[in-house]
């Protein structure tokens, strides 16, 4: 019933139009630049107000996500940061992917203009020879308004594809460490929480941006809300973004050079995939529909919905081409409801999504009841239950693409988990939670918990310490692969690659130990740091087993399955970030160390018995026979950078605001099982500059410019040079 709901809702229709889209923006903004504002209420901030707000006085800032209720950051008993949406505006950030770079803890590489991977960090690209499945980060959970939208094809979030632009968004809230035993599997490294933008008074707000850069970009966007009571609210947002390529080359990762993607356009394979990026690196368009009821003061109901297309060139790997094309056409719902101190949330995603040569449909559902329950003024409890489904099947119809999946991959999970929150004295808090999920493949039961503990020395100084293990769900690269891929004639016989799933790994977890020190050295100064030790195992990768050969058939078959690895990745590390904030300057940085150890590793991708001949037919460098997965050692894992540096710097004066904010990674070398040679990923400083005018109060006209410094450097292994660009636009509020 939902999917037929859902096909009845034509995508297309919308999607035939984003030029028209486009228009439609500009014409509602020069609307309302001559029309008297009918509804703006005295107690509504304007952007003159918002502009004498300091960014983050984190002191003061309400965090949900830590605690999965509303508390000050600075009492949050875990590793956790939030940025406003003042704070990536002031930035000059133009989606949420750039903001990411704003948190402290957060590795973000851009591998093309626009599109970025990201990992909490680190623990990115295990093991070593990676492929760019592995480098996806899998084990961070993304939510919007508490709704999950982790991707089951790969594991981790296809950003693009986020039905949201950065003029929808509130705040992001960021929680470091293993969060499963509160928002389920897949919460093995953190949890990223966009938090959406509700009008709270009567009246109506109408916020929109156009933005045009080179090279060339544009965006349009524009989130209008009216509140009728304090009962009803209602709401519409819509946003088209365009990025274009910052070169036009392709790295070839066989031949190890770049192709000119004029000589790609030529293949006729090729030019079904590649032939819409002839200039554009991504592009996105969503469109939702939100509303909030308040029946009474005990019952509240909000609904959501939307549409989105997108498309980006992002690093994944296709007929020896290192950047490939990945699509997303998506619907979803969301509803939650709120009774007494209950809360039960349902929705549903569903639509289209390909990459590499596989293209599928899917709908996965999540519901969650969850119920709080105060026992006393010191010791509340909130029992919850949690079922989740996602049907990926397979679209055969499409020319040009070879699915590798089986027919229908089918993943299902019933959860119940406890969170209990308690302050056995002053200053003192403890908070638990445990979870079971029973998954259906493996037919296992997994359990993820948490303890954090929080002592309050006085008003001005917190400690406190976090212990927790989680788990990630399965993926369907990993349990459902099925792809028998023809490799030629070769002395009679037919060669085959065949690349099989595996419907009995283990899941891959990880346990966390970590302490942390807050402080409000002044007035003007606050200062958080963090201690931390993980241990992440069960990683997967394929293994290569001993060639087979059938004389009946003369087929030669080289026999990869997805494999749990022996490896476990150890990693110790630190984060010190501050905030200076005093009158009309405001100054942020961070800084985090890390060091990552591979305990049990192994570089061999074969199993005993595959000798130097099998591993040439791979392009795999020649081993002695005894070179195997059982052949074990102790590394450094040089993927993560040791040192991550960031900044913002802000000053405001009368109507005109600046910003400076700097990003720095250090040294990395990534190994990919395709490269004979791990590749080397240079020191990079980023520095952007965000320069904004107030001109009558509600129009805010802005020049960005992104890395200042022009280095062209890669961010990522095969990825894209990145130039410098600049962006020029106006934010207006009504």
């Amino acid at each position: 019933m939902v999917r037929k709901f859902f096909n009845a809702t034509s995508m297309n229709t919308y999607l035939l139009y984003p030029r028209l889209l486009k228009w439609g923006f500009v014409s509602l903004i020069l609307l309302y630049l001559d029309i008297p504002l009918l509804y703006a209420q005295d107690h509504t901030l304007d952007v003159d107000d918002i502009l004498e707000i300091p960014i983050s006085k984190d002191n003061g800032q309400e965090i949900v996500s830590a605690s999965k209720k509303s508390e000050r950051l600075f009492e949050s008993p875990l590793s956790a940061s939030v940025i406003t949406a003042e704070d990536m505006k002031k930035a000059g950030c133009t989606s949420i992917q750039q903001a990411l770079r704003l948190f402290a803890g957060m590795i973000v590489r851009e591998q093309s203009a626009g599109n970025f991977e990201f990992h909490i960090r680190g623990m990115d690209y295990l093991t070593p020879p990676s492929n760019y499945l592995l480098g996806t980060n899998n084990t961070t959970l993304v939510m919007i308004d508490n709704r999950p939208v982790y991707n089951y094809f790969s594991g981790g979030t296809f950003w693009e594809s986020l039905p949201v632009s950065i003029i929808d968004v509130e705040q992001i809230e960021l929680v470091r460490g293993p969060s499963a035993s509160m928002y389920g599997p897949n919460a093995l490294s953190g949890v990223i929480n966009i938090i959406t933008k509700k009008r709270r008074t009567k009246g109506s707000t109408v916020t929109a941006r156009a933005m045009a850069g080179y090279p060339f970009s544009s965006q349009i966007t524009v989130n209008a809300q009216h509140r009728a009571n304090e009962k009803v609210n209602i709401g519409i947002s819509t946003s088209n973004l365009r990025r274009n390529r910052y070169e036009k080359e392709i790295l070839n990762f066989n031949a190890q050079t770049k192709v000119p993607f004029s000589s790609i356009l030529q293949d006729t394979l090729l030019n079904l995939f590649y032939s819409d990026f002839r200039e554009k690196s991504l592009e996105t368009t969503h469109l939702n529909l939100f509303s909030d009821l308040s029946i009474n003061r005990n019952i509240h109901t909000s609904v959501q919905g939307g549409l989105q297309q997108s498309s980006v060139l992002n690093l994944y790997g296709i007929n020896d081409l290192a950047m490939t094309p990945r699509r997303s056409e998506t619907k979803y719902i969301n509803s939650e409801t709120k009774i007494f101190n209950g809360i039960i949330n349902a929705s549903v995603l569903t639509g289209e999504q390909s990459t590499e040569q596989s293209v599928w449909d899917f709908i996965s559902t999540d519901i969650l009841a969850e119920y709080n329950i105060e026992l006393s003024n010191r010791l509340s409890i909130k029992p919850g239950i949690n079922y989740r489904k996602a049907v990926y099947t397979k679209d055969d119809s499409r020319i040009g693409y070879n699915n590798s999946i089986d027919d229908d991959a089918v993943f299902e999970t019933f959860a119940g988990m406890l969170r209990i929150d308690s302050n056995p004295f002053q200053g003192l808090r403890v908070v638990g939670s445990i979870r079971a999920d029973n998954f259906d493949l493996p037919e296992k039961t997994y359990v993820s918990y948490q303890t954090a503990v929080t002592y309050a020395i006085d008003n001005n100084n917190l400690i406190r310490a976090v212990y927790g293990k989680a788990n990630r769900a399965p993926i369907l690269t990993d349990v459902f692969l099925n792809n028998r891929v023809p490799l030629g004639n070769f002395g009679g016989f037919n060669t085959i690659l065949s690349l099989q799933g595996n419907k009995n790994l283990e899941l891959v977890k990880g346990i966390m130990y970590e302490i942390g020190y807050r402080s409000n050295l002044s007035k003007s100064l606050q200062l958080d740091f963090e201690l931390y030790y993980r241990e992440n195992s069960n990683y997967t990768d394929n293994v290569l087993s001993p060639t087979e050969f059938d004389f009946a058939t003369g087929t030669i078959t080289f026999p990869y399955q997805i494999t749990n690895l022996s490896v476990q990745a150890n990693q110790t590390g630190a984060t010190l970030s501050m905030l200076f904030n005093s009158n009309n300057i405001n100054f942020k940085p961070f800084i985090s160390y890390q060091r990552t150890n591979l305990v049990d590793f192994s570089p061999y991708k074969n199993t005993a018995g595959v000798d130097s001949v099998n591993l040439a037919n791979f392009g795999i460098p020649p081993n002695p026979s005894t070179m195997n997965i059982d052949t074990k050692s102790t590394a450094i894992h040089e993927a993560t950078p040791q040192i991550v540096f960031g900044f913002t710097g802000n000053y405001t004066l009368n109507k005109f605001n600046i910003n400076l904010q700097g990003y720095y990674l250090s040294a990395q070398n990534i190994s990919l099982s395709f490269s004979p040679e791990s590749i080397g990923i240079d020191p990079k400083l980023l520095l952007n500059l965000t320069m904004r005018y107030l001109y009558k109060k509600r129009y805010n006209f802005f020049v960005s410019g992104h890395n200042l410094t022009a280095n062209n450097a890669l961010e990522a292994p095969g990825g894209s040079t990145i130039a410098s660009s600049i962006f020029f636009g106006i934010d207006f509020q009504f």
